[in-house]
């Protein structure tokens, strides 16, 4: 075999790898699109029905020993899906779905403990109340005497759904559903259809659910 004959076995290989490369780079972006097209069709009328029906969940949103959301409806339920352009095509570039739970009655905290500053501050960021912490200083020393927090509590409940076409995978992100904390997981797109979505907002509104079974990549990131 002449050296010019290798070289063309070479570039023959190279094409020939380019080309399953690409099939499984079209095959993995129509099954990621195909799945995100569902959660999308599915989380929309999921919006519109639970902003009727406003489930109260039982899930106790505890933000120190004393303060809590508890019993109170979900409402202001929002869907989004947002496109982008790949490779001359339009895809689903994330989808977002969510609520509020609101508390009943303002609040005013107060800490003098570092580690509780911290410990509450976390907690007040994850929920997504809006709050605005005033320093209660010593008038001669200039010392910090506690940190005081005067709010009404809410709870931001949240879902954000991003699929790599690339990979084929979708990648959920679930906020505060049932404690102030987020989770994070992965599917391959076979496994996000009607009955891993329905898992999905049993667990929403507080009933028993398999949603995690099966899931890829589990993580449960706590406020700290």
């Amino acid at each position: 075999m002449s050296f010019l004959d290798d070289l063309k076995r070479q570039a023959s290989d190279l094409q020939a790898a380019k080309s399953i490369d690409q099939s499984a780079l079209a095959r993995n972006t129509n099954l990621a699109e195909a799945a995100a097209a569902e959660a999308s069709r599915y989380l929309l009328e999921l919006a519109k029905q639970l902003e009727v029906i406003r489930p109260v969940p039982k899930a106790r949103y505890q933000f120190d020993s004393k303060t809590r959301v508890q019993g109170q409806p979900m409402q202001k339920f929002r869907f989004d899906s947002r496109r982008k352009r790949v490779r001359e095509l339009d895809l689903i570039e994330s989808i977002s779905f969510g609520c509020v739970i609101l508390g009943l009655e303002p609040v005013v905290l107060k800490k003098n403990f570092v580690p509780d500053i911290e410990r509450l501050e976390a907690r007040l960021w994850q929920s997504g109340t809006t709050v605005q912490g005033e320093s209660v200083r010593d008038s001669e020393s200039g010392r910090l005497v506690e940190m005081k927090y005067e709010f009404t509590p809410e709870v931001w409940v949240g879902l954000k759904i991003v699929p790599n076409h690339e990979l084929g995978l979708l990648r959920f992100r679930m906020t505060n559903i049932d404690a102030l904390e987020t989770v994070e997981c992965e599917f391959a797109p076979h496994e996000v259809g009607q009955r891993r979505l329905d898992e999905l907002a049993r667990w929403w509104i507080g009933h028993p659910h398999q949603f995690l079974d099966g899931a890829r990549e589990v993580r449960r990131i706590e406020p700290r």
